[in-house]
């Protein structure tokens, strides 16, 4: 929960139920930033309701786990579109809330609805209400950061151009002595 907030992202791993209703949701807007070669996503599968739950969502971090070991992630994305609070209920599980709490990248929830809260909510560095809310969340921070970098290329080419014309200003002096 105290990670800061990413300020850009360019490798996410999301967990989600497979061939879930959120799932898709997050993907209609996560394939476009991947397709443009902006933001690597890998997809880990984990029952979300039932008695394998907690065995599953734990298997899935501690495979995200190693994959930031492999090469950092910007964030853990958990996923899932609403439902019943019963439903939501399996998420309310104590070691995963540990394993989250402690992943060494920022946790990033869409659990649900606005109401429906989970165990895994209140350890995230940032609760979204719905799988589409993270994915927005996520494409807002990729379009901030890709602005301020045409800025940065924009000042760097003016102070370029501006130390090359006093170059040459001084190179022309120099010659006329």
């Amino acid at each position: 929960r105290h990670l800061p907030m990413p300020s850009d992202y360019s490798r996410v791993v999301v967990i989600s139920p497979q061939d879930a209703a959120g799932l898709g949701d997050f993907r209609r807007e996560a394939d476009l930033l991947e397709q443009a070669g902006l933001v690597h996503f890998e997809y880990l599968v984990a029952t979300f309701q039932g008695r394998e739950a907690a065995v599953s969502l734990l298997r899935a971090t501690a495979r995200a786990r190693e994959l930031h070991e492999q090469q950092p992630l910007d964030a853990l994305v958990l996923i899932r579109g609403g439902g019943a609070v019963t439903d939501l209920a399996w998420l309310n599980d104590l070691a995963l809330a540990r394993a989250l709490a402690t992943f060494p990248a920022p946790v990033i929830t869409g659990l649900g609805h606005a109401r429906d809260d989970t165990l895994p909510d209140e350890v995230a560095c940032v609760r979204m209400d719905t799988p589409s809310k993270v994915a927005a969340l996520m494409t807002a921070s990729v379009i901030r950061a890709a602005a301020e970098a045409q800025q940065h290329l924009l000042g760097i080419r003016r102070q370029a151009a501006e130390i090359l014309v006093n170059a040459d200003a001084q190179a022309d002096w120099t010659y006329d002595r």
